[in-house]
């Protein structure tokens, strides 16, 4: 399996240069924990819309199973990012609410 650049495919979508991005970020470790923000807030958004609280305890984990396995197998690279902890310490707060909020249950 071939892994992509994170950049280039979301540049290519919204029809600018894979360099672009570049351009509004300090560096690529800002970029890069930019992207993990927004990953980690996609897969919160999926884990809710997913949830059935009123569900039995079973079905309910394989939902949130099921939507978790289904947007890592359509965004990969980006679930690579979210959990490969290559985040600039100061990014560090940012980035453990986005966890919290992902798997903690507690929305900000």
């Amino acid at each position: 399996m071939q892994v992509r650049s994170p950049l280039r495919e979301p540049a290519r979508d919204i029809g600018v240069s894979h360099a672009a991005p570049g351009r509004h970020f300090k560096d690529k470790r800002s970029l890069l924990n930019a992207l993990a923000l927004v990953g980690y807030d996609r897969l919160a958004r999926t884990l809710n819309g997913a949830d059935g609280p009123a569900l039995p305890l079973e079905p309910r984990l394989t939902a949130l199973a099921r939507a978790h396995l289904g947007l890592a197998r359509d965004n990969a690279v980006l679930l690579e990012l979210m959990y490969a902890g290559k985040h600039e310490p100061e990014a560090a707060e940012q980035t453990a609410a986005g966890v919290d909020r992902t798997v903690g249950g507690r929305n900000e």
